[in-house]
């Protein structure tokens, strides 16, 4: 072997051994953080199914309004995230709680991710315990949660089972049908204008409405979830309704997303 490639092949396994040390020095927290963003980037199941406790609990309520817990809930969630394709990629930012507390900034692209929105970028506690995930908490950065709000409302949504159609625009409008004929004839019984501020929707009535006075507001709360579960969407009307036909029916009540024609 020549000098040149002696040289070589030392500095090959100096910097193996190098790799290897700064591992072992990782904290062990961050190192099952780490393993876990991996494995979700890589749809390696088996080894997710091994880092996640079966009794951890999986907030994304900031990000996709749902908190997985309870067996098996978990692991179900991240089979979600592999069929979208995810990739997340994190930077661990501080270790705290006694080295079982990771806080992480993180980067998340997938095919459900909105276009324009990507990559998804939160900050992410997750608890350790031992070699395993008892928690993750995933908060969405505020700029990004503002617009990902309207952007899951554009559609037609329509209570299961039930008359009542609202249609929401990407230009900020909505329209509110009581029948269907009023529906497939496009003649709205209230319409008007909605905007989403800190995470409650606030429609505002305009001056064509049969419902409402014109200028009336109608705040609710609106948690949408995700694709997994049928683009299901929550809407809790809050005390300061001003107009008299939604303050009659106020109340938590859930709408389905419908197909587009």
């Amino acid at each position: 072997m020549s000098r040149m490639l002696r040289s070589v092949s030392s500095f090959v396994v100096v910097l193996s051994i190098s790799a290897i040390v700064v591992a072992q020095q990782l904290p062990a927290a961050q190192r099952v953080a780490e393993r876990f963003a991996e494995a979700l980037s890589q749809g390696d199941s088996w080894t997710l199914r091994h880092i996640l406790s079966p009794a951890a609990t999986w907030s994304e309520r900031d990000l996709y309004w749902q908190v997985a817990s309870g067996e098996g809930e978990p692991e179900r969630r991240a089979r979600e995230l592999i069929a979208g394709n995810v990739r997340l990629e994190i930077e661990v930012v501080g270790i705290v709680g006694d080295g079982r507390m990771v806080i992480a900034h993180e980067r998340m692209w997938g095919d459900f991710v909105r276009e324009g929105l990507a990559p998804l970028r939160s900050t992410t506690v997750y608890l350790v315990e031992g070699e395993r995930l008892a928690g993750i908490t995933r908060v969405l950065a505020a700029q990004q949660r503002e617009m990902l709000l309207p952007a899951y409302f554009i559609g037609v949504w329509r209570v299961p089972d039930s008359v009542p159609y609202t249609r929401f625009e990407a230009d900020g409008t909505y329209r509110h049908y009581l029948s269907r004929n009023a529906y497939e004839s496009d003649d709205p019984d209230d319409s008007g204008s909605y905007v989403f501020e800190h995470g409650a929707l606030n429609m505002v009535s305009g001056d064509d409405s049969k419902l409402c006075r014109p200028g009336a507001r109608t705040p609710s709360l609106a948690e949408p979830l995700d694709q997994s579960r049928a683009n299901i969407n929550t809407l809790a009307f809050r005390n300061e309704i001003e107009c008299e036909f939604y303050r009659q029916m106020a109340g938590s009540y859930a709408y389905v997303r419908l197909a587009e024609d």
